[in-house]
């Protein structure tokens, strides 16, 4: 996709435009300075400063793959992405924070759809992940502590949501989280087969998460 576009609503179901053009397009880090591609999912987060004021951190993700029928890690490559705002129109210091790792057969080819939260001092992210092993997402976590620098622990241990072979419509895939905190259990809304084409499932974590 081309970017990320703005709209507004007073009720939450009927939307205006802000433009027709994007507030955010792949070519802003600098990291990949002649990207054009940007894919689903991400989250933004409002945070207050000392002063009072209003500060934004938008994470989503850059699509920097080229077509490759023979290779998955460079036809679906894809890097998750930070960028910041004090007025949600404009975005700036655009950085990478997240890129596949080569010796992680689930997440070797892509890391994607950052859904991020803040848990005490820290923060945490759940994320997508495709790989050699199955060739499409499952889904995975990191912590931080500034939001920049990520830990997802040594390989294969920090998964948190594989595709289940035992239902079909989430055989191949799972992709896409969007968490809510219920206060003693976390839970997870997420797609399965066909990037959601098969449906919404959800699943649940008891509070506190390891590690918390």
């Amino acid at each position: 996709f081309w970017g990320i576009g703005l709209a507004t609503s007073e009720d939450g179901l009927h939307f205006d435009r802000l433009s027709t053009f994007p507030i955010i397009t792949g070519d802003q880090t600098a990291q990949f300075p002649n990207n054009r591609g940007i894919a689903g999912g991400g989250t933004i987060l409002q945070e207050m400063r000392l002063d009072g004021s209003t500060h934004y951190r938008m994470y989503y993700t850059l699509a920097t793959g080229t077509p490759d029928p023979n290779d998955i890690r460079v036809d679906q490559e894809k890097h998750c992405a930070v960028c910041h705002s004090t007025d949600g129109l404009r975005w700036t210091d655009h950085r990478v924070v997240l890129s596949p790792r080569p010796d992680v057969s689930t997440e070797d080819a892509a890391v994607a759809a950052p859904w991020v939260w803040r848990e005490k001092d820290r923060y945490r992210m759940m994320y997508c992940g495709i790989g050699t092993r199955w060739g499409f997402y499952s889904m995975s976590e990191a912590v931080s502590v500034d939001g920049y620098t990520w830990d997802r622990g040594e390989p294969e241990t920090n998964r948190s949501l594989a595709p289940d072979p035992q239902n079909q419509w989430e055989s191949q895939m799972v992709e896409y989280p969007s968490i809510v905190d219920e206060g003693h259990q976390l839970r997870l809304f997420y797609c399965g087969n066909g990037y959601g084409n098969t449906g919404i499932g959800t699943a649940t974590a008891t509070l506190p998460l390891p590690g918390a």
